[in-house]
């Protein structure tokens, strides 16, 4: 019987492997992936662009590329074991919400 650490490392393994995979696939296909790359606006108008700023980002998710359950609990998992020193964070992030930061999914 494995002992919890060591099954927590063969899940990180295991994890790394499916993303090395999930990787590899979009490497292959790299010629078809749209990243929707778009120059920026080269005028001197700075409170236009501030105004748009301002919006949250928005990220549309075709539901092919949707990850199961299973898989979004054990990321959230591993991610929720990251933490940062305190003088590690910029006083000026610490004054932002993280609702105010977080990308917002859109589901088709």
């Amino acid at each position: 019987m494995t002992q919890p650490k060591e099954q927590d490392e063969q899940d990180i393994e295991e994890f790394t492997r499916q993303i090395d995979e999930v990787v590899q696939i979009d490497s292959d296909n790299e010629s078809t992936i749209s990243f929707g790359y778009q120059l920026l606006p080269q005028d001197d108008e700075e409170e236009e662009e501030e105004e748009e700023i301002k919006e949250a980002m928005e990220i549309e998710l075709d539901p092919k590329d949707e990850l199961d359950a299973k898989t979004c609990d054990f990321i959230k998992s591993v991610m929720s074991r990251i933490e940062l020193k305190e003088e590690a964070i910029p006083d000026w992030a610490k004054t932002i919400p993280e609702s105010a930061w977080m990308p917002k999914i859109v589901k088709k």
